[in-house]
């Protein structure tokens, strides 16, 4: 993106607003499981903390893999 950032001293540039995130650690670790709420199936992902766009992929395949197993859900892929 040099049409955009043509200098590479960060001095040439204004900061216009710096953000930042906490992912707060779940101390049971990642959560990836089935489970029946109010009659509704849901399937869990989530607890990466800060790994989490890197474990999003493997995440994600484990997420295709329950719903895949799951009695009756193989419909919802077709």
């Amino acid at each position: 993106m040099p049409e955009y950032f043509p200098s590479p001293n960060p001095g040439d540039y204004e900061v216009v607003e710096d953000l930042s995130g906490i992912r707060p650690l779940r101390p049971e670790g990642v959560r990836v499981e089935r489970e029946i709420l109010n009659d509704q199936k849901v399937i869990h992902a989530y607890g990466t903390t800060i790994g989490g766009y890197i474990h999003s992929f493997g995440l994600a395949m484990e997420v295709v893999r329950l719903l895949e197993e799951w009695p009756a859900a193989a419909g919802y892929l077709n």
